[in-house]
Formats: C-alpha cells, sequence, structure tokens
C-alpha cells in the first residue's frame, strides 16, 4: 500500500516500474498509482516490458516524458508509440509532452490529440520530414493552452524543402525554441499571434547559413516581439562567412547586437557563432543596453588583434559589465588576450555575481586573479572547463 501514494516514476527504477507493469497486467482495469503525476519512459523497456494497452495511466498524471531511443531500432518505436497512444486516450489532460530519440512521423501526429497541453518539448526528438515538421506546427498553434514549445531537431543537413506552414496561432505562447535554418526560423514568426512571447532560442547547429539570413531573422523577431522578449539565445557552428562580402560575414555579430541592444528588458543573452568574434566595445554597447541583465553568455570569442599597442585590456570590458549590470549573476565569455590590466584602475565594487566562467589563457589565470577579486567577491566558479 505504500505505493500508492508515489506521484512520480521513471523506467530507470527498475522495481517500481517492474510492479508498475505488473500491476496493469495482473488487475486489468486498476490503476496501480492513482496518485501519480509525473512519468518518465526511458529507452531500456527491457526491464520489464509491457503491452502499451495494457497500460493504465492515472487521470492525476500532468508530465509525460517518452524516450524512443534510435530510429535503427524499430521495438523500442513501437513500444515507445504504444505508450504515447495509451496516454493520449486515458490522460486528455495531459499538461506537459516531452518525446526523445527518433519518433516515426506517426507518432508526431499523435500529439494533436492532447487538447490541454502547456509545455510540449520536442528539442530531444528528431524529423527529417517536411510534412510531418508541417503538420505538427499546424497542430500546435491550435493548442488554446500552450505555452512553451520546442521543435523537434532537424538533423545534420535540416529540411532542404519548404517546411513551415500557412497558419496562424499560438497565442499564449511565451516560450519557444527552434532548431533550423535561420529563414526557415523567419518564416515560422510569420506563424505566431503570441503578444506575451518573453523566451526565444534559435539554433542553427552545423546545418550551413548566411550571415544575412541570421540578420533578418533577428530584426524580424525585434520588430514583432520586442516588447515582450526577456531571453535571447542565438546560436550556429556553421556560419559561411565566406558566401558574401568578407566585411558583413565578419560584422553579422556586431549588426545583430545592434539590433538588439533597442530591447532594454533584456534579462538573459547567449550569443554562440563560430568563427565570428566580438569586441571589447561589443560589450560595453551591450552592458549599456541591458541594465536587466542576468545572465550573458558569449561563446564567440572577444577579440583583441585590433587594439593598438598601448590600447586598454580586453578584460577591462569586465568592469562596465559589473558597473552597467548590477543585477547579473552568470557570466560566460571567451577572452584570449595576454595583456593584464594595471589593477590600480580597477575599482573594488560588491557586485553579487555568482557564476563566472572564463575561457582565458592558462598563463594568465592565476594572475587575473586577484582582479577579479575586486569586482566580483561573491563568485563561485572562474575559469571554464
Amino acid at each position: 500500500m505504500e505505493f500508492l501514494g508515489i506521484d512520480e516514476l521513471d523506467t530507470r527504477e527498475r522495481y517500481r516500474w517492474q510492479l508498475y507493469c505488473q500491476l496493469c497486467s495482473l488487475r486489468p482495469g486498476v490503476i496501480p498509482f492513482p496518485k501519480l503525476r509525473k512519468l518518465r519512459l526511458y529507452q531500456d523497456y527491457e526491464q520489464a516490458d509491457c503491452d502499451g494497452s495494457l497500460l493504465l495511466f492515472s487521470s492525476s498524471l500532468r508530465e509525460l516524458r517518452i524516450d524512443f531511443g534510435s530510429a535503427t531500432f524499430n521495438r523500442s518505436l513501437r513500444v515507445a508509440e504504444g505508450y504515447l497512444l495509451a496516454a493520449a486516450r486515458q490522460v486528455p489532460m495531459l499538461k506537459h509532452l516531452s518525446l526523445h530519440g527518433d519518433p516515426p512521423g506517426t507518432s508526431y501526429m499523435c500529439i494533436a490529440e492532447y487538447k490541454y497541453l502547456r509545455t510540449l518539448d520536442l528539442r530531444h526528438a528528431q524529423t527529417v520530414d517536411a510534412q510531418v515538421y508541417r503538420s505538427l506546427i499546424s497542430a500546435a498553434s491550435a493548442m488554446t493552452e500552450l505555452i512553451e514549445f520546442h521543435l523537434p531537431n532537424q538533423g545534420l543537413n535540416g529540411i532542404p524543402e519548404k517546411c513551415i506552414p500557412l497558419c496562424k496561432g499560438f497565442r499564449h505562447l511565451q516560450v519557444l525554441g527552434i532548431q533550423t535554418r535561420p529563414n526557415n526560423i523567419t518564416q515560422f514568426l510569420d506563424t505566431l499571434d503570441s503578444p506575451g512571447l518573453r523566451a526565444v532560442t534559435c539554433k542553427g547547429g552545423n546545418i550551413q547559413s548566411r550571415p544575412s539570413e541570421w540578420l533578418e531573422c533577428v530584426q524580424k523577431l525585434c520588430l514583432q516581439h520586442g516588447a515582450s522578449l526577456r531571453s535571447v539565445e542565438l546560436r550556429s557552428r556553421a556560419l559561411n562567412i565566406w558566401d558574401s562580402s568578407a566585411e558583413s560575414g565578419h560584422h553579422v555579430l556586431k549588426d545583430i547586437i545592434i539590433s538588439l541592444r533597442a530591447l532594454h528588458r533584456l534579462e538573459e543573452v547567449v550569443l554562440e557563432f563560430c568563427m565570428v568574434d566580438l569586441s571589447a566595445e561589443d560589450l560595453y554597447t551591450m552592458a549599456s543596453s541591458w541594465p536587466n541583465l542576468r545572465r550573458l553568455k558569449i561563446k564567440s570569442k572577444i577579440d583583441h588583434h585590433s587594439r593598438p599597442a598601448d590600447g586598454a585590456s580586453t578584460y577591462n570590458c569586465l568592469i562596465s559589465l559589473a558597473q552597467l549590470c548590477p543585477e547579473l549573476v552568470h557570466l560566460e565569455l571567451f577572452i584570449q588576450d595576454d595583456k593584464l590590466p594595471n589593477i590600480a584602475e580597477w575599482p573594488r565594487l560588491s557586485h553579487r555575481l555568482r557564476e563566472l566562467k572564463l575561457d582565458v589563457p592558462h598563463r594568465v589565470r592565476e594572475q587575473l586573479g586577484p582582479f577579479l577579486d575586486r569586482i566580483f567577491p561573491e563568485k563561485h566558479d572562474r575559469w571554464a572547463v
């Protein structure tokens, strides 16, 4: 009887999961754990396989995660899809659904049965089928209670053909995550009727893209949702800076920052564009534009090669961040400057930054420590792994 009060379960808890499946088989029609609210079904179904049609889900279930595993293992896909179908029939009020692995197209179509989802998290799932992708977006746009939506990954090369439908919805969406080509992201923004959008994550992954495509995407995002946005994350590991002029390629991040600087209410910013550098002046622009900033993560290198020989150290940009962003609690930067600043010019501050991760040359790490202690005395971490 002690199990009746269980409210969270996953298949990695071998004993509880086996008991759950056995009770479903031995006591047809009786829900094993009536108070269950969170269920995680991982890929290793060998622990205690159970026919999805026999499973009984409590009506109190609110959060469900299903791991489909790899598409090369058909058995895992069939078992996982059985669980997804069973939950759709038995738990119409499910609020949080998360899929991982390689769900088949039929499984994505099952999602339309969940009418009252508030969170649909597919960021760890994958599809390269354009029709499935379009149908999924159309179905999600009509979910009237959806507030958080993470679309599936499109694989290494993305979906080459048109994959964004002509629809309008997502009225109550607040958090969006999308992994595809920047021109697809731009088209997806046209589907949004979301006045309260607060957080956006746009990832291009390893999909080849042009700097102009990212700039157009960011400009449209700022134009349509700048008044409500509080968090922006932009990442691309395959930016083709040679596709157009060298100047426009190397200045893409600077142009993006110019577009974002008008969003004075931003609290979280993450930027990662490989092979594109920033300057200390760019960081000053960010610090002066976003006074409410709480988290800043820049994976692109802070360049120092264009600095005059007698110019200030790149590390002085940390002073600007400390003085202009008093709410900052998490900071990650990539600085490869060997020139240390003059410690006499560094003020003593009582900034409450808690997490500081700097990727700097090993030879200056220990020497830089006293500088950091002056402006960020309460930090936990200092060096990026």
